[in-house]
């Protein structure tokens, strides 16, 4: 270094008539790094480009912010014509009926919630279910399916006592016990068995493992199914699923549709299916479109299946007419009496 420096004062940076002179803290008195910028570089020249960007930066900005505005109005307008769709009772619960294989014999049915609006449109689930799970409305939904399953199937259900439905929890439920409670409740008044109410959860809705199957040992304490639905879309684990109270796996459709084609996921239903076996856990394919799929996955070893080859989703009427009488109906409208 030479004669007087560093200079007294603690700055890292100085500023000088010609230049900048930026200091670097060193331990060793024997050298000092500096870092020096002419002061001419450093005025933004606004040339005739950057003037013509930042009035369409600032207009850029406003439409975001007018978008972003509509989308919050939006939410917060939609979880109101929610939380009055429960009320006017708007929602109504549909079954996909659950065949085995091998007979084509009914064995249950998944519940599923759908929402006709007064004007006839249909919403889809896809775009109102993640919108409750957010405003945390999705238990006064699944509070409604349960009791509407029960209303609606419980004489079914009661002279069917191999008969059961599936009902779709979400991640808010599988942390909490609070859906147990509420199950307990509805089967006594019904005097429906606990075997015959089953619940479905995703990969996806198990946050805290550990917690999650103390919530779901306590379902099956008292005699509820434990279905894991979409199977090998999530993020659950083999060591994790090994240690989790489960009665049965369902393979997801996008995995069906694979099967017998060269795509990548082909080999991932076979491979699913006999992972269950060895945990001897049931399966259940889902999205079963043509007989090829079926008598593929019957080879399989997968003896239960849901989808359109078997049935549509059908109304309580149509879905006891299907139990009792064996009979296949036509596809089922959402604003069909039940």
């Amino acid at each position: 270094p030479t004669s007087g420096w560093p200079p007294p004062s603690q700055k890292s940076l100085f500023e000088l008539r010609d230049r900048l002179v930026y200091r670097m803290p060193t331990k060793s008195p024997d050298y000092q790094l500096v870092l020096i910028a002419p002061r001419a570089s450093l005025p933004l020249r606004m040339n005739g480009m950057l003037w013509l960007l930042f009035p369409g930066s600032v207009l850029a900005a406003c439409c975001i912010g007018w978008l972003v505005l509509q989308l919050i109005l939006q939410r917060r307008s939609m979880s109101s014509e929610l939380q009055n769709a429960l009320r006017r009772g708007e929602l109504q619960v549909l079954y996909q009926p659950i065949i085995e294989l091998d007979s084509r014999r009914c064995v249950g049915a998944e519940a599923l919630v759908r929402w006709r609006r007064p004007d006839g449109s249909l919403t889809s689930p896809d775009l109102f279910i993640p919108l409750a799970e957010n405003t945390g409305q999705i238990r006064q939904i699944t509070d409604f399916v349960l009791q509407r399953v029960l209303e609606q199937l419980g004489q079914l259900l009661r002279s069917h006592r191999n008969l059961y439905i599936s009902v779709n929890l979400a991640a808010c439920d599988v942390m909490v016990p609070r859906i147990g409670r509420v199950a307990a409740r509805l089967l006594a008044l019904h005097r429906v068995a606990a075997s015959q109410i089953a619940f479905e959860v995703t990969e996806r809705g198990l946050i805290d493992v550990v917690v999650a199957r103390d919530n779901l040992q306590a379902l099956r304490a008292v005699g509820h199914q434990v279905l894991i639905d979409d199977f090998g879309t999530g993020y659950c684990s083999l060591a994790y699923l090994q240690t989790l109270p489960v009665d049965c796996l369902k393979i997801d459709k996008a995995f069906i549709d694979a099967l017998g084609h060269d795509a990548a996921s082909s080999g991932v239903a076979p491979h699913i299916i006999r992972m269950a076996h060895d945990l001897h856990l049931r399966v259940i394919a889902e999205g079963i479109e043509c007989e090829a799929q079926a008598v593929l996955l019957n080879s399989e070893g997968v003896n239960y299946g849901q989808g359109w080859l078997f049935a549509h989703p059908l109304n309580a009427r149509q879905f006891a007419e299907l139990v009792t009488r064996g009979r296949q109906p036509r596809r089922a409208r959402i604003d069909d009496e039940p």
